[in-house]
């Protein structure tokens, strides 16, 4: 399995197309990366091909949110998701 770092921490990661239009990157799923609440949570990061759009979440155990949307979101935050989503460019 591929690694990538964030925030310090080496995670593991899959990517793929699901179909002709939508490529998706999940990284750190069941490794423990923990919000300011001790939820944990993982990446998620999908590229709509017919539309040219990069979307960026989180995902935690019942639900999902835009990075935008999470209050742990922040420049230091962004900067990271900018490097997985430079990361998932290099594979679609």
């Amino acid at each position: 399995m591929e690694t990538l770092t964030f925030n310090g921490k080496d995670i593991s990661y899959q990517a793929g197309w699901h179909d002709q239009s939508t490529f998706s990157l999940d990284a750190g799923y069941g490794e423990g990366l923990k919000d300011s609440d001790g939820d944990e949570y993982f990446i998620h990061i999908e590229y709509h091909a017919d539309e040219n759009v990069w979307v960026r979440e989180v995902w935690f155990e019942d639900d999902y949110l835009s990075v935008k949307e999470w209050k742990d979101y922040d420049d230091k935050m962004k900067a990271e998701y900018d490097k997985i989503v430079e990361l998932a460019k290099t594979l679609v």
